[in-house]
């Protein structure tokens, strides 16, 4: 019988025992290898797969180990080589090692060596990995060669193996990207997070010598260490100019990798850059990595290095769990609401020059320090109180004056609210009372705080108005307000390193943030409609044909069309486009603004006609400061402007108060206006908009809609699309011309897949089984669904079009998320079927309605409704000047626009709807026209005869 203790010689007899006593040594070597390992902390990276034990093997491996770590142990600077030497005791596969110079590649003679990915538990058991799809390509100016799913060890080991040569080559894409031209309209999803890490440089012209500009970003190591402290999965490789010796300033070791993140869910092209973002201000990166990473098409340069630095190479796997998708984009909504509202917040007069006086003499950083708080890399600090070691109060990105938010439970700044330094010490120093902060800090200050009883200025200019449209001819006063300098002379002192920002869209390039959009064309052209499905995928945050839509809030303020209209047109275009009612429901507020009075009016002050905010007017400005929306659609001009339209300073007055409404916090506005009557008459030729050349000028970017095709006018922020957008109209809903929302292939095969999923969930729900919410491992959502009979069979090998169907239901309102406790008490997370599921997104049409050639009962209803007699009875009773079913002859006519039936006299089997405007120059817009024909081709409108 062989003695279970392993023995010191290296050889030993073998001798044959029963699988107990074989059981009973193999479990002791594992105890022993175990606790070694607990005491040094230790992991290893796999290669390959594990071996089959062998007991004389292990023995004699043991032996080799013990020898050679008796060698190590003399030699402290190889402690790292020892520890990874335990863990490969433990495995007993072959290791490749790591070998860091400390100093990042000032001594050659440490090379970076690269790390194969490490396995995860459920890999080694042989279980099926997950995988996602990225897209390949030979060039940067080549199109997308090739789709191709892998898995996150295979995406590890892709990334870890570098080619010496310059920088372009092949190159990958990290989404759901189909072969052809590479662009942002292309991605359909984005499977994983990869940022460029790396300092800010300025190129000089003359020498193309680049220079950092910038905060250096940490090393490898310190970022694979704070990865590995949010307990994320992560991927890092340097770059081609990492440690680049011409980057200037010279014997500064200038880092630059890139950091590749796992995903929970994939992300929609729309969220990438608010989840980017986030992401790195936690890391504290913000102020030295490239946002153009953030983009869904970006290329991303397989791992190379010139010949001389090619021993710099470096390569690490953090192993950890995927980002969680949703929690960070709460997060991260959270602190960009918090700091739009911090901007827009205002104060009263005397208690803002206090707060603007307190900011500017204090820094947050030094009253954070102050408080006991720690500073972390990266404009970062942790409460003294935390226990997880994490920096929670961050500075965020491009605020002004500077803000932090905070995550930490403990600290009294997470009260989801952006601090500027005033704020700081109003919470830290005086528990929130601001009154006695604001007392305070003009004492400190030596500014003098009165309590003043006048009425506030808003009150004093709403009086003002009343009086003149009382008196319109006030007796002048003896006492002239003092002048005021709006002039501001510009800081010339960082001339040499001026950058200027990059513009961002809302829609890009349609809807630049910070500026408004004047959107022209014919009265009854469908600006309302096309103005809503903008807005509904804003919103909803999917992109609008080819262009990139940025999600957020949305403020609809309609001056022309009352809310059952709105609400209907906006019901037809979620249902066209398949979009997430809940989003839309949560991001989209509508205000019915038919009964208020327009934004600004004008009235004679002293005999010069000005503009002055009407009391609604300002109510609808204080809405958009305090929901910080991210778009606002005014609808339209001629409703919400009292003034003068072809008074070029009311003009320009106007449209700049309503760029500055949202200005603060980034906003963008579309206003909406009617067309020139020149054009009107003659044809598009002429100016898209109404009124004085104002509109155009004050206006950075200008869109027109003219005979079902969206032209960019003008974009003084970028350059302007260039071609014209042909549009289509399914029913009530314009979209652009081959894309019905989406194509109608595509949508019946994703409605084939969502009923399929609902009908697996609803045979889990009959049983009482729990729908793990779990993306990996060995109990998903995948693993719960797919045993079921009504499982699709494609889906059993086509994991992404699983998991894309999964992600469709619950950000339609299908099904969510619930959290709950399972046998052991442990948090769990599983998807349920909604309680009240969204209205179906069937939409049967029967082509375009407004080239059907067979006879339609012709009916009377608002504006720009349109659509067959099945859409127009979901408006119930609603009629127009009064008509009613009596008058509606069947030789009449029906505008396929706006659904307005006007009977000829001279011609029972002709008529005319309101929005026509392009008549003969022989008869007045809008008379009526005799129509020869049963049929009528003008584009505009259908002739139905008897």
């Amino acid at each position: 019988m062989l003695d279970t203790n392993i023995p010191s010689a290296p050889i030993v007899e073998l001798v044959e025992m029963t699988d107990d006593e074989s059981a009973a040594i193999e479990a002791r070597i594992a105890a022993q290898n175990a606790a070694k390992r607990r005491r040094r902390g230790v992991r290893a990276e796999v290669i390959e797969g594990p071996a089959t034990f062998n007991i004389g093997d292990a023995i004699t491996e043991n032996e080799s180990i013990a020898a050679r770590a008796a060698e190590l142990e003399a030699d402290s600077d190889l402690q790292t080589d020892l520890e990874r030497l335990a863990e490969y005791e433990h495995q007993q596969e072959p290791v490749e090692l790591v070998c860091f110079s400390p100093d990042e590649g000032k001594t050659a003679d440490a090379p970076l060596a690269e790390v194969q990915a490490p396995e995860s538990i459920r890999d080694r058991l042989g279980e099926e990995l997950a995988r996602f799809p990225i897209a390949l390509a030979d060039t940067v100016t080549g199109p997308i060669t090739r789709r191709r799913e892998v898995a996150w060890n295979e995406l590890a080991a892709m990334l870890g193996s570098v080619q010496a040569g310059a920088k372009d080559g092949p190159l990958w894409i990290a989404g759901d990207h189909a072969p052809g031209p590479r662009g942002n309209e292309h991605v359909r999803s984005v499977s994983v997070l990869a940022l460029d890490v790396e300092a800010k440089t300025a190129r000089n012209p003359e020498t193309g010598i680049k220079t950092v500009i910038g905060p250096e970003p940490p090393t490898v190591e310190e970022m694979a260490v704070e990865v590995d402290l949010c307990g994320w999965r992560a991927i890092l490789h340097t770059t081609h100019s990492h440690l680049d010796p011409s980057i200037q300033p010279s014997g500064v070791p200038h880092h630059r990798y890139r950091l590749v993140l796992a995903l929970e869910r994939p992300l929609q092209p729309g969220e990438l850059d608010l989840l980017g973002r986030h992401v790195a201000s936690v890391l504290g990166i913000s102020d030295c990595f490239d946002p153009s990473t953030l983009k869904p098409s970006q290329p991303l340069y397989l791992p190379r290095a010139p010949e001389d630095r090619l021993i710099y190479f470096g390569h690490v796997s953090v192993e950890g769990e995927p980002l969680p998708v949703e929690s960070l984009l709460s997060e991260a909504k959270a602190a960009q609401d918090a700091l739009r509202a911090a901007a827009a917040r205002r104060q009263g007069p005397q208690t803002a020059s206090v707060i603007d006086a307190f900011n500017a003499a204090h820094d947050v950083r030094e009253l954070l320090r102050h408080h006991g708080y720690i500073k972390k890399r990266g404009n970062r600090w942790m409460h003294p109180e935390s226990t997880t070691g994490m920096a929670g109060v961050r500075l965020l990105p491009e605020s002004d004056p500077p803000r932090v938010f905070s995550s930490h439970g403990c600290c009294p700044l997470n009260d989801g609210h952006a601090h500027d330094a005033f704020s700081i010490w109003c919470t830290l120093e005086h528990g929130g009372d601001i009154k006695t902060a604001v007392r305070e800090a003009s004492r400190l200050l030596g500014m003098e705080f009165e309590r003043k009883a006048d009425r506030t200025q808003q009150e004093a200019r709403r009086d003002d108005y009343r009086q003149t449209q009382a008196d319109p001819q006030p007796e002048a006063s003896n006492e002239p307000e003092a002048p005021v300098s709006r002039l501001r002379r510009c800081d010339l002192s960082n001339l040499r390193s001026a950058e200027l920002a990059a513009p961002e869209f809302v829609i890009e390039p349609l809807i630049p943030r910070s500026f408004l959009t004047l959107f022209g064309g014919h009265g009854g052209s469908g600006k309302s409609s096309l103005a809503l499905a903008m807005g509904a995928h804003v919103a909803s945050g999917r992109n609008w044909g080819e262009f990139t839509v940025t999600q957020g809030r949305v403020l609809v303020i309609s001056y022309e069309d009352a809310e059952e209209l709105v609400v209907w047109r906006l019901k037809k275009i979620a249902m066209q486009y398949q979009l997430s009612l809940p989003a839309i429901m949560a991001n989209m507020v509508i205000v019915d603004a038919t009964e208020a009075e327009a934004m600004m009016v004008e009235f004679n002050d002293h005999g010069v006609r000005r503009l002055l905010s009407t009391g609604d007017g300002d109510e609808l400005v204080a809405m958009i400061a305090e929901g910080a929306f991210d778009l606002v659609i005014i609808d339209n001009a001629s409703d919400c402007f009292g003034g003068n339209e072809n008074d070029r300073q009311q003009v320009r007055h106007f449209v700049r108060q309503c760029a500055s409404a949202v200005k603060g916090h980034k906003g963008a506005v579309l206003l909406l206006a009617h067309i020139d009557k020149a054009a009107a008459k003659f044809g598009s030729a002429r100016n898209s908009y109404s009124g004085s050349t104002a509109w155009h000028n004050s206006a950075r970017s200008r869109l027109a809609l003219i005979d079902d095709e969206l032209h960019q006018e003008k974009l003084n922020v970028g350059k302007a699309h260039p071609d014209s957008i042909p549009l289509e109209w399914k029913g009530p809903v314009p979209v652009p011309a081959g894309q019905s929302g989406v194509t109608t292939e595509r949508r019946h095969a994703e409605e084939a897949d969502e009923e399929a999923i609902l009908s697996c969930f609803r045979a889990a729900e009959a049983v009482g089984k729990n729908v793990s919410a779990a993306d990996t491992g060995n109990s998903t959502t995948w693993h719960a669904l797919s045993s079921y009979a009504e499982f699709p069979a494609t889906m059993k090998k086509d994991r992404a079009r699983f998991r894309e169907a999964v992600t469709r239901l619950l950000r339609s309102g299908a099904i969510q998320q619930v959290e709950y406790k399972d046998a052991h008490y442990k948090p769990r997370t599983k998807y349920v079927l909604s309680a009240n599921p969204p209205m179906s997104a069937n939409v049967k049409t029967d082509g375009d309605w407004r080239n059907t050639t067979h006879h339609l009962p012709p009916v009377s209803v608002g504006r720009g409704v349109g659509g067959t007699a099945e859409d127009v009875s979901a408006l119930a009773d609603w009629r127009i000047d009064g008509s009613s079913e009596a008058e509606l002859k069947p030789g009449s006519a029906v505008c396929a626009r706006c659904a307005h039936w006007t009977p000829d006299p001279v011609n029972p089997s002709g008529g005319i709807g309101r929005c026509q405007i392009d008549a003969p120059a022989s008869r007045k817009p809008g008379s009526l026209w005799p129509w020869p024909d049963a049929e009528i081709s003008c584009g505009r409108f259908r002739g139905v005869t008897a």
